[in-house]
């Protein structure tokens, strides 16, 4: 039985390592002054419509708070996303993090291989054994009475070390089989508890994360409306878009739906996210 010299939680804790340590700065930071409704992944698009819109407006609106809120959500939606990337591959972060790491299961690998390779070139010995035999007993058909004895004698010796190659490739099987089979029981045996608590890590941080983007892309987005206020060209804007009242992001929303192209409507996920985004501001309104 092949021994385990790091557990499979140990591995997965490592392999997160980073993203464990990023998430608890930004989630430990989060307030509750925020719509716990607010979804980031909704509204992400309308944000940043948004900022880029007002920047364009007026960039002055953008001071070294502004900034640093929108440079916060915006790494931390890189963190994200390269996060779902990473994590997407269980198996493979198995077979390469948890198995890579385990001493005895590499060194029955190491033998594993060795052997293998061993195997291989008994074969090709034992190929070349019956290729010469068959050769010397056909010549042996033909061979002149005087050298009878001695050509004999060598056919022999060949047969023979063909035999003992047979041997030595029947041997090397029945090891390579046994230490495969050794090999096949340790990945199956430690695979599920491995991909429980991968998944189990996996959806913690996830949760994390999304929470902390709603929370920093809600506290942005308030912050990039109040700074809009006190702006000269976004008022005037907001009185040509016919929008009443302090601009927020319900009524960018609103706005941006009256102004999207039909084409954009076309790709379900965006269509999917506008309708979300719509159903948000209506029950916001009603609260």
């Amino acid at each position: 039985m092949i021994s385990v010299s790091v557990s499979q939680k140990q591995v997965v804790l490592n392999f997160f390592d980073d993203d464990i340590h990023i998430v608890k700065k930004y989630f430990n930071s989060i307030g509750f002054d925020f719509n716990e409704e607010f979804r980031f992944d909704v509204f992400k698009e309308f944000i940043y419509s948004a900022a880029g819109m007002f920047k364009d407006l007026d960039s002055t609106i953008y001071n070294q708070e502004l900034v640093t809120k929108f440079n916060t959500i915006r790494r931390l939606n890189q963190y994200y996303a390269e996060f779902e990337q990473r994590s997407s591959h269980a198996l493979r972060v198995y077979m390469k993090d948890f198995l890579g790491s385990q001493e005895a299961y590499i060194e029955e690998k190491k033998k594993f291989d060795s052997l293998k390779a061993e195997l291989q070139m008994l074969i090709s010995k034992e190929q070349t054994f019956t290729a010469k035999r068959e050769l010397m007993e056909e010549q042996f058909k033909i061979i002149a009475s005087d050298k009878v004895e001695s050509f004999e004698i060598d056919l022999k010796k060949v047969r023979r070390e063909q035999v003992d190659t047979i041997h030595m490739i029947g041997t090397h099987r029945s090891e390579l089989d046994t230490r495969f089979h050794n090999l096949k029981a340790f990945e199956d045996l430690h695979k599920e508890e491995f991909l429980y608590h991968f998944n189990e890590v996996k959806e913690k941080l996830a949760y994390q994360y999304t929470v902390s983007l709603n929370y920093f892309g809600f506290d942005f987005n308030k912050a990039l409306f109040l700074n809009s206020e006190r702006s000269g060209p976004i008022q005037r804007f907001k009185r040509e878009a016919g929008i009443q009242g302090n601009i927020d992001l319900c009524k960018y929303v609103e706005y941006y739906l009256r102004n999207v192209v039909p084409e954009a409507l076309a790709d379900r996920s965006h269509r999917e996210r506008l309708f979300n985004a719509k159903r948000y501001c209506e029950r916001h309104k009603t609260h």
